[in-house]
C-alpha cells in the first residue's frame, strides 16, 4: 500500500507519510491496514477500541470522537456493540480515491 505498511513485529499497520496530519485521514488508513492485516491472516479481527487507536495513532481519545462520528455518518466505518471500531469494507476502494485527491 502507498500509505502505510504492515510491522512484522506487531499487530498493526505503521503509517509512514508524514504529511498526513488529519485525523479522519489517519483513522481511515489505520482501519483499512487493521482490515487488510485480518484478510492477510496477520489479525484475527479488523476493529479496534478508541484506546487502542489512541495509542496506534498518537491522538488523544477526545480528538478522535467527533472526527470518528462523522465518518460512521459517513458510512465509511461502523462501530459496534462493545465499542470497537472498523472500516466498511465495501467503501475501501471509494475511500482511497477521495485520499488520493487529497494526498
Amino acid at each position: 500500500a502507498k500509505h502505510f505498511r504492515i510491522n512484522p513485529q506487531s499487530d498493526r499497520p505503521i503509517l509512514f507519510e508524514e504529511h498526513i496530519t488529519q485525523i479522519p485521514y489517519k483513522i481511515l488508513l489505520l482501519l483499512i491496514g487493521l482490515y487488510l492485516m485480518k484478510h492477510e491472516g496477520a489479525r484475527d479481527n479488523d476493529s479496534i477500541n478508541i484506546s487502542q487507536m489512541e495509542k496506534s495513532l498518537g491522538i488523544k481519545k477526545t480528538s478522535l470522537s467527533k472526527p470518528l462520528g462523522k465518518l460512521i455518518g459517513k458510512g465509511y466505518v461502523k462501530k459496534d456493540s462493545l465499542g470497537n471500531y472498523s472500516i466498511e469494507h465495501y467503501q475501501i476502494k471509494k475511500i482511497l480515491g477521495e485520499l488520493e485527491k487529497w494526498l
